[in-house]
């Protein structure tokens, strides 16, 4: 395996406790805590409880992780929990299998494809905004999951066999995402066995959510499919070395996978990016300026997206600014080596996407939302390995694509017909689960008919 010219840090953090560890630091301020690792090593322990676990703090090194010597890796103990909902989905699939998944479920997120979705983006994101007024507040997280469900459900299931289902989504998976964080973060899995209410009710939303995908699946194999949505893409796929299709387990697993990394995600990336916008006047009138040379009074279409240089420059800054992904991991499958220290097989690793895309020695001002960061001129001095808001290597993710234009679509529609101000006296915050949201977001909406320029407001 290949080893760094220099030996990285490997260090213990500071402020641990008998028995307990780091587990109460964690707990009580998930992000702060991470955060404050950065400074303290390129590869830093912690403990939870008496577990031992290795933060991963250099970009290098997480490159290792997920490129180089990814083949002594597995996903580890965050994507172990989620096999309850994924089962060997796509995302926690593995060695030849996980090969031949992607290779089945790619044509459905082929950039061509991901374009025929706009016109449904669009659609769902005007109907979100067709009932705001002029100067009435809205809360923008709530509307912004109702729209991320509508959207990927919409793109999952076109027969009306499964109308209900997105409802079914909607009421359960926040409650398994929550579950999820408790199990991740727990020292021992006994946690998870024991008979507490958010172990019954997690149960409960679980069984639900996997008999009603059953149901869909059986539905369409009996012929309620029109055959142009993901389910009846998935259900058609065949090996192309071996003409065998898919199981009903396997449609099952990936369905979940697309569920889990299409709706709460994209949702907090979606209002985070609002938020900035809404606190941030000059970019505001940029987005404004590029949408009205580009596109006019028309709807945006797929090939609007290409021109939009400076929309995308704002996605960009949103993945990186508010990733949801606080918290991966990976565990070693043998004896392994990472920069130069010896780790044996079984040691558990942490890599924060968030915290690392916050880390001032990669980016300046990491906390300003600052668009032109990404500009071409600038662009060239972020260390290509240091943005990784849809992870990387061969179980980067497959909806990349679906996800940026999803947040572009949504930008240009929303922003061509409004100006966003903040909330008077809305104090919003991280919110740290399986992913981070943020708290409930207020902003105000004025109509760009009447010309009125958005208050100046203090950005960050």
């Amino acid at each position: 395996m290949a080893v760094p010219l220099h030996r990285p840090s490997l260090v213990t953090a500071r402020g641990g406790m008998p028995v307990v560890g780091h587990l109460p630091r964690l707990l009580r301020d998930p992000l702060g805590f991470v955060q404050s690792l950065r400074h303290q090593g390129d590869i830093v322990l912690i403990r939870l409880g008496t577990k031992p676990v290795y933060v991963v703090n250099d970009p290098d090194l997480i490159q290792q992780l997920y490129l180089t010597d990814a083949r002594h890796f597995d996903k580890g103990r965050f994507f172990e929990k989620l096999a309850v909902m994924t089962g060997n989905g796509v995302g926690n699939s593995k060695g030849d299998f996980h090969l031949r998944q992607r290779r089945l479920m790619q044509p459905a997120f082929h950039r061509q494809r991901v374009a025929g979705y706009v016109d449904l983006m669009r659609g769902q994101i005007e109907a979100l905004i067709t009932p705001w007024e002029d100067g009435r507040p809205v809360s923008v997280n709530g509307l912004m999951l109702d729209t991320a469900y509508t959207i990927v459900t919409k793109a999952m299931f076109t027969s009306e066999v499964a109308a209900d289902a997105a409802g079914v989504v909607r009421e359960t998976l926040p409650v398994l995402m929550a579950g999820i964080a408790v199990r991740t973060l727990s020292p021992t899995d006994l946690v998870e066995r024991l008979p507490l209410k958010f172990n019954r009710d997690f149960d409960r939303a679980n069984h639900r959510l996997h008999d009603t995908i059953d149901l869909v699946i059986t539905s369409y194999r009996d012929g309620a499919g029109e055959g142009d949505d993901l389910l009846s893409m998935l259900i058609a796929a065949r090996d192309a070395s071996t003409n065998e299709s898919m199981t009903d387990q396997q449609v099952h697993d990936e369905l979940m996978s697309v569920m889990i990394a299409g709706t709460e995600t994209i949702a907090s990336v979606l209002a985070w990016m609002f938020y900035h916008v809404a606190r941030h006047p000059e970019v505001q009138r940029r987005i404004h300026a590029e949408l009205d040379e580009r596109i006019g009074q028309r709807p945006v279409t797929a090939p609007d997206l290409r021109e939009l240089t400076f929309c995308r420059q704002v996605t960009t800054e949103a993945l990186r600014r508010n990733n949801p992904a606080w918290l991966l991991t990976r565990r070693c499958t043998t004896d392994a080596t990472l920069g130069g220290h010896d780790f044996p097989a079984g040691t558990e690793f942490v890599i924060s996407p968030t915290t690392m895309h916050r880390d001032p020695a990669l980016y300046p001002r990491p906390y300003a939302f600052d668009p032109d960061r990404w500009a071409a001129e600038r662009a060239g001095s972020i260390p290509r390995n240091a943005y990784m808001p849809f992870g990387a290597g061969a179980h980067k993710c497959l909806g990349d694509q679906f996800v940026q234009t999803e947040l572009l679509v949504a930008l240009a529609t929303i922003m061509s017909r409004w100006r966003l101000q903040p909330a008077p006296h809305n104090t919003v915050r991280e919110v740290v689960r399986a992913t981070t949201r943020p708290s409930d977001i207020l902003l105000v909406p004025r109509s760009r008919v009447l010309n009125q320029e958005p208050r100046a407001h203090t950005a960050e």
